[in-house]
């Protein structure tokens, strides 16, 4: 028999060690405070299987006292994602066709490019004045000598 993989040797050795820690009284004071720990533990687990009970009276579910009966089929949450997952990419898809085909079929307007600048040419009377930025050094195209 083992008590969370505690086997019946090593209860003896716990508990001799507890009896040389502990002293005899502190120990008897130790037992009593571990049954009223184990007493409410228990209450609140019976509490908690009966809440289970009625829920599933409430809900109509007939469980079998023996687990064995129960069906063998399990549950694969993955095909399960992917039913989901496919039924809104059928319901995706079917929207964006019918959006699609409702949508006119007539390009868009390309409004016209403007026509290229000319650079002037130093004798010419049309020639611009440079911008602050044309005459500014440029900083981006210095390298180290």
């Amino acid at each position: 028999m083992n008590i969370l993989g505690v086997g019946p040797a090593e209860l003896i050795v716990i508990l001799i060690i507890m009896l040389v820690v502990a002293g005899p009284k502190r120990m008897i004071e130790w037992a009593y405070q571990a049954g009223k720990y184990a007493a409410q533990l228990r209450a609140m687990f019976q509490e908690t299987m009966d809440a289970f009970q009625k829920e599933l009276a409430q809900s109509g579910i007939d469980m079998p006292k023996d687990l064995t009966k129960l069906p063998t089929g399990r549950f694969d949450i993955v095909s399960e994602a992917a039913k989901v997952i496919n039924s809104e990419l059928a319901e995706t898809s079917a929207a964006l066709n019918a959006t699609l085909t409702a949508a006119p079929t007539t390009p868009p307007a390309v409004p016209p490019s403007p026509a290229p600048e000319t650079p002037a040419t130093p004798g010419s009377e049309t020639q611009t004045a440079k911008t602050d930025d044309e005459q500014s050094t440029r900083y981006d195209a210095w390298t180290p000598s």
